[in-house]
């Protein structure tokens, strides 16, 4: 139900948004204003969902990561083949229909690879895989060509690290520690952080790098009952073992965490400071608005009209055009930037690229239309405000 003054309000803006064109420039300035703080907002903060939604997509609550204790990351770790067979060989480990462990011990390392545009060096994830890899991580699929045969300088590519170096086609040749491997294959993992990896044979890849039967993790499906604590609680009372277990979504969780929130502070940071120039936009489009209807204003109040619907209709013009430039900033860069291929290098603690795409999310979006709102609102309060006191008698003897 509407009280009188809320209807005397809409009436009020009604006419006010009539005389828009009398008034483009400010309620431009304010659009514009808006739109840029908006877009850039969307932007970074569809950063830091990309790249935590390539780091979740990566990890699964199925299967356990074992690192040795005091490793934050893979490239942080280091077991002796020793204790990677202790390890396939506990009993928390699930056996698949053959009867072998569900476990595989896996070698990560780091290769620099030319940029195609630049030439300078990049950082990509080799990672020495065993069979049992495959099947462990369902998301994984074969994209193009054949996985790396045992015995072979043979690799896969993933689909984004193959967005990244166009160069790494079928049949290419990439320099990995001491000679020339061929690409044989592209694999995707579901948008996956592992898509920006490349996959060689474990064995091979050990002898390549001299790391004699060393590998970083293990990667292993725990049994139903007791999963990455059972594992855990079994392999912590082996003296011969000084190893942590955590399922593969919380490591991964854990390493997306300090990206995301530094992108989302310097997102919000930047827009707060980009904020400032659009509130100055939105005062200046309330003030103007006042300004040029200062008789009409006066008038409407002479006639009855209350002096709360008038500022609220000021109020509502100021959210009004915050809205409209929230919305094209928000849909420029959605459909500029929404699936962007990007790689960062920043808080990757293997000390590699990671790709991944910009993603726009319903989040993001809500997001954006709030800080748009808040332009508006705290904008075209101060000119709400001076509508309610300003004194008729002066306002009726302003000159246009």
């Amino acid at each position: 139900m509407t009280t009188p003054w809320t209807s005397q309000s809409i009436t009020v803006l009604k006419v006010s948004l009539k005389g828009l064109r009398r008034r483009w420039w400010p309620s431009l300035n304010l659009i514009v204003g808006t739109a840029s703080v908006v877009g850039v907002l969307v932007v970074l903060l569809s950063i830091a969902a990309g790249y935590t939604h390539a780091m979740n997509m990566t990890g699964s609550a199925d299967n356990i990561i074992v690192m040795r204790s005091g490793g934050n990351s893979e490239l942080e770790s280091s077991l002796s083949g020793a204790q990677a067979q202790l390890i396939k060989r506990a009993a928390a480990v699930s056996h698949d229909e053959d009867g072998a462990p569900m476990a595989a011990a896996e070698l990560y390392a780091i290769a620099s690879i030319p940029d195609d545009t630049t030439g300078d060096p990049r950082n990509v994830a080799v990672r020495g895989v065993e069979p049992m890899s495959y099947q462990l991580r369902h998301q994984w699929h074969l994209a193009r060509g054949r996985k790396p045969e045992p015995g072979r300088r043979e690799v896969l590519i993933g689909r984004r690290a193959q967005q990244s170096f166009p160069h790494l086609v079928m049949g290419s040749q990439v320099a990995i520690a001491d000679g020339q491997w061929r690409v044989v294959g592209v694999f995707e993992a579901d948008g996956g952080v592992v898509e920006s990896e490349l996959w060689a044979d474990a064995p091979m890849l050990q002898s390549a790098l001299q790391r004699g039967d060393n590998v970083q993790v293990v990667y292993a499906r725990a049994v139903s009952t007791g999963g990455a604590a059972g594992l855990s609680s079994e392999l912590a009372r082996d003296p011969r073992l000084d190893v942590t277990a955590e399922t593969e979504a919380d490591y991964y969780q854990k390493q997306s965490g300090q990206m995301g929130r530094f992108v989302k502070t310097l997102g919000y940071s930047i827009a707060a400071m980009m904020g400032l120039a659009a509130l100055f936009a939105a005062l200046n489009a309330g003030t103007s608005a006042t300004s040029s209807r200062t008789r009409e204003i006066a008038t409407l109040m002479a006639l009855g009209i209350d002096d709360r619907a008038i500022a609220m209709s000021v109020l509502a013009e100021s959210v009004l055009l915050a809205l409209i430039g929230g919305v094209l900033g928000s849909a420029v860069a959605y459909l500029l930037f929404n699936g962007h291929i990007a790689s960062t290098f920043f808080y990757s603690r293997n000390f590699s690229q990671v790709v991944f795409a910009f993603t726009v999310t319903g989040g993001v979006l809500v997001q954006a239309v709030v800080g748009a709102l808040l332009i508006g609102v705290i904008g075209g309060m101060m000119p709400a405000l001076r509508v309610t006191r300003m004194p008729v008698s002066q306002a009726l003897a302003v000159r246009r």
